[in-house]
């Protein structure tokens, strides 16, 4: 009876660490956090951020930059359209524009995960 829950427990450990270990390497903070978008968000805002979205999904940031701009020029308090921006930029090791635009996301949403999470990547980003 014993040697059962010895070996549920062994598997548990082992789940438990695979998802410890590959959890950092997910996009889900980056692009999934979407709890920060400002109240002056609008139909052509949450449609411009959906299509940037889709972009930084597909690998394609540059045109994510382009579309998450417009999106902070019609809505400077976008906090989730901020992180993306720095999330892409950092994807291009652009890491001084990441920085700033972490920075952005951080100062409209001090608690925002992504920006938390992806900012602590970008020194060890530096010395790969």
């Amino acid at each position: 009876m014993g040697r059962p829950n010895q070996l549920y427990r062994i598997v548990a450990i082992k789940a438990l660490g695979i998802l410890v270990v590959l959890g950092p390497v997910s996009n889900a903070f980056a692009v999934g956090n979407e709890t920060s978008s400002s109240a002056n968000t609008t139909d052509a805002v949450a449609d411009g951020y959906r299509n940037a979205k889709a972009r930084i999904d597909s690998g394609n940031y540059p045109l994510a930059i382009t579309a998450l701009k417009k999106v902070v020029a019609q809505d400077s308090q976008h906090a989730d359209a901020y992180n993306l921006l720095g999330f892409a930029n950092r994807k291009m090791c652009k890491l001084d524009n990441a920085k700033i635009y972490y920075a952005k996301t951080l100062s409209i949403s001090p608690n925002h995960l992504g920006a938390l999470e992806y900012q602590g990547t970008i020194p060890h980003t530096e010395t790969d």
